[in-house]
């Protein structure tokens, strides 16, 4: 609970700062452990090099820095474009679904989590799994680097997606853009 207080709390001194930035990267690190490390490691040693950037610990969701809520995303790569719908959570988490518009068959799913890391840019890093016709084409790490407008309902960067095989290695790398919109709810 105490950890909790120091993440919600608007002020945050600068030793609650290093105290959550530390935690969360040794969280993160035993997660990898328990994962094997080799399935999500390329996505979190971006995320964790990043991290010392981080503004952790400050009210974000006050000063407007945040990517809570649902996003309909456009990821294109030299070999596909493709569509996205992701949730990102205030504990910085995320789920995402994503297809490939008139393909009924090729889709896929995605976790991970987001940390800001300046003045509306974010960092995302998480695991994907592609299937087509169901069966799993390939797994991957997904690491983007975001900026939001300053309406902050738009957003867009760049996305690197690791295919990896059944040991957890990058086999192929790919790169991109991609461009977000945030989803408000219509009463």
């Amino acid at each position: 609970m105490k950890r909790e207080q120091r993440l919600s709390h608007p002020t945050g001194n600068a030793r609650a700062v290093r105290e959550q930035t530390s935690s969360r990267a040794e969280d993160r690190r035993k997660a990898l452990k328990k994962l094997g490390g080799g399935v999500l490691g390329l996505g979190a040693a971006a995320l964790v090099s990043r991290e010392s950037k981080a503004v952790v610990g400050q009210n974000s969701t006050a000063l407007g820095q945040q990517l809570e809520g649902t996003w309909m995303v456009t990821v294109t790569t030299a070999s596909t474009r493709y569509k996205s719908l992701i949730t990102f959570t205030s504990e910085g988490g995320d789920v995402g679904t994503a297809w490939v518009p008139g393909r009924a068959s090729l889709g896929g799913t995605g976790h991970g989590e987001w940390v800001r890391t300046g003045d509306r840019e974010f960092v995302i890093s998480g695991f994907g799994l592609w299937f087509d016709a169901g069966i799993l084409q390939w797994p991957g790490n997904i690491r983007a680097s975001i900026k939001l407008s300053e309406t902050l309902n738009q957003g867009s960067g760049e996305i690197r997606l690791d295919v990896l095989d059944a040991d957890g290695q990058a086999i192929r790398a790919l790169s991109g853009t991609v461009q977000g919109t945030r989803l408000r709810v219509e009463v």
